[in-house]
């Protein structure tokens, strides 16, 4: 400060400086808030509810990655109906498990057969889909699958959409489908 009492060039740099670094600190700790909030988390939207199909499913390498958006989970959701709910409570620990990298796709098959083997449980198919690359115009156009849980032709079924947080050149929403299907 002056004589006056008024703040010098440099010491309007400083308040600026120290301004900006706690904006930064802030935008980060909001940022981690956020991802550790979502984890997890089921959103869905209706907009395309009549199609049970997947339809922004499209080749790795045509994947490009661009601006950042928050890392979550838009959907994750299973259905063992048509089961006990002692096999569809293992079968949900092990989609966690799958779907946080503690087990591959090939063990998770293995585990899946010998689990239901000792229940008794018939397996005719298990289908496997694992961070197929798909896109999305937004967060909000994401197809509900609800429908396609709801089939209950499946001892189990598992569906989850995850977002690494990229766009496309296009800005729409880069995301990983997973689904496995017990039939």
């Amino acid at each position: 400060m002056n004589r006056k009492g008024k703040l010098t060039t440099k010491g309007k740099h400083a308040v600026i400086l120290t301004l900006t670094i706690v904006a930064c600190v802030a935008a980060m700790l909001f940022s981690l808030l956020l991802s550790v909030l979502c984890d997890g988390k089921h959103v869905s939207s209706a907009a395309h509810a009549q199609n049970d199909t997947h339809p922004g499913i499209m080749a790795g390498s045509q994947r490009q990655e661009t601006d950042l958006l928050t890392p979550q989970w838009l959907y994750y959701q299973s259905n063992g109906s048509v089961t006990d709910c002692n096999i569809k409570k293992e079968m949900d620990v092990l989609m966690r498990k799958w779907t946080k990298g503690k087990l591959g796709g090939k063990e998770l098959d293995r585990l899946i057969k010998e689990f239901l083997q000792k229940k008794d449980c018939p397996v005719r198919k298990i289908t496997m889909l694992e961070k197929a690359v798909c896109v999305f115009p937004s967060e909000k156009e994401l197809p509900d699958y609800t429908k396609t849980l709801a089939k209950r032709e499946k001892i189990y079924q598992f569906i989850g959409v995850y977002t690494g947080g990229q766009q496309d050149e296009n800005g729409r929403l880069l995301c990983e489908y997973w689904e496995v299907a017990i039939g």
